[in-house]
């Protein structure tokens, strides 16, 4: 499989490929992956080779790092090379930097136990900062993206899985498309026709003086007069920047319709893949949606809720992670109370009545196909955000043009 990376951004591009030696899956795996990244023969020609090689260790000291800064590759704008026959690479992420390299990304200790300087058992002892984006971080006014890229094996052949998500926040657009053996293509992360960069942020700045939405226009944040990123509301509650109790009624009002006393008043989750199934709940004595041979589900903060993490909602692989999965999405596009059957997939009633996570709904007027929340994929079908080819022949890596801003 050939990998091409192509920078239309007008933008130099600092950037590295990188990933885990092998699928750390397990706690036996874990121990024997290392962080390790695509070592290139160079940034220019359609005949590069990649060698995975290991991140070496920062040092013997505790507190030693490796800046990894300065070894970051380059490609100019206008630039393009192809990856030929790329090798594997695991839980990869492509980091861009665009205009200057980023302040940090470096290698560094990790640790079971600090205090008794016990390095973990996995990854070699070993962990990799990427470049931070929350105001507080060192390339807070850094313009940086990254999109996730895995090439592993798969049954008698291989796999590529991809995605450009934007769960974090939205900085600049990058596509990515992949064909397969059989010359079948798909993509993720395309601008829509006539849009650009700087359309994305003036969705939402245009949003300050608007009557139920004003309060996204605080989640872009700006430097010098340049636009850097749009937070997603989840990071916005960190900051400061955005209401920590935005979603708290809806979901008050979602917790006593489902009080399971009507058969309108229990809602029926069907899940399909590995978890399929057809599952009952509705909120019980305690305050918890059970939901009958699966599990209780407390009822999530906002924060819980644009992040689709923490609180209730599972870390584990199971029916109740799937079941979290497809109540998180209907609360995030405001359809759970008025849909008892889900997942309600009628796109067009997504994002129509407040409170919803309206920055996921200006993200998918702007781009194709991308996360605007974890849980953004469900009801996707074809056009999944998440790429998963079998037997890939080739992937394209675009950084898309932007306008100034």
């Amino acid at each position: 499989m050939d990998v091409t990376i192509s920078n239309n951004s007008g933008q130099k591009a600092y950037f590295v490929l990188w990933g885990c030696t092998n699928l750390a899956n397990t706690e036996e795996l874990k121990k024997t992956a290392r962080w390790c990244y695509y070592k290139l023969s160079s940034t220019s020609g359609d005949s590069v080779t990649a060698t995975v090689t290991e991140f070496p260790d920062p040092g013997s000291g505790a507190d030693d790092t490796l800046d990894w800064v300065p070894n970051l590759y380059t490609l100019e704008a206008g630039g393009s090379f192809t990856i030929k026959d790329a090798p594997y690479l695991y839980s990869g992420n492509a980091t861009f930097s665009f205009g200057a390299a980023p302040k940090l990304f470096k290698i560094v200790h990790s640790w079971s136990n600090y205090s008794k300087k016990i390095r973990s058992p996995y990854f070699g002892g070993n962990g990799v900062q990427s470049p931070g984006f929350m105001p507080t971080d060192a390339d807070a006014d850094t313009i940086f993206a990254s999109c996730e890229f895995t090439f592993q094996p798969e049954g008698s052949g291989n796999a590529v899985w991809a995605d450009t998500t934007n769960v974090d926040y939205f900085c600049v657009p990058i596509t990515i498309s992949v064909t397969d053996t059989d010359s079948n293509s798909v993509s993720t992360g395309n601008l829509k026709t006539g849009k650009n960069r700087k359309d994305v942020f003036s969705a939402f700045t245009g949003l300050s003086s608007d009557a139920t939405y004003s309060a996204f226009s605080k989640l872009v944040r700006t430097s010098g007069g340049s636009n850097i990123r749009i937070y997603a509301p989840g990071h916005g509650i960190t900051s400061g920047t955005f209401s920590s109790t935005y979603f708290d009624a809806y979901i008050d009002e979602v917790w006593a319709y489902y009080d399971g006393s009507t058969d309108a008043k229990k809602l029926t989750v069907t899940v399909e893949g590995t978890f399929a199934g057809t599952y009952v709940g509705w909120v019980n004595a305690a305050g918890a949606f059970n939901f009958e041979g699966v599990g209780s589900f407390a009822k999530p903060t906002t924060q819980e809720t644009f992040l689709c993490a923490g609180g209730p909602f599972p870390t584990a692989n199971n029916k109740l992670a799937a079941v979290g999965a497809r109540l998180g999405a209907a609360i995030n596009r405001h359809v759970l109370e008025a849909h008892n059957k889900q997942p309600y997939c009628t796109t067009d009633d997504f994002y129509l009545i407040a409170p919803n996570n309206y920055y996921s709904k200006l993200l998918h007027d702007n781009l194709s196909a991308v996360y605007g929340f974890a849980y953004d994929d469900v009801c996707t079908g074809s056009s999944s955000p998440l790429l998963h080819v079998s037997n890939p022949s080739s992937v394209a890596i675009d950084l898309a043009a932007w306008a100034a801003s």
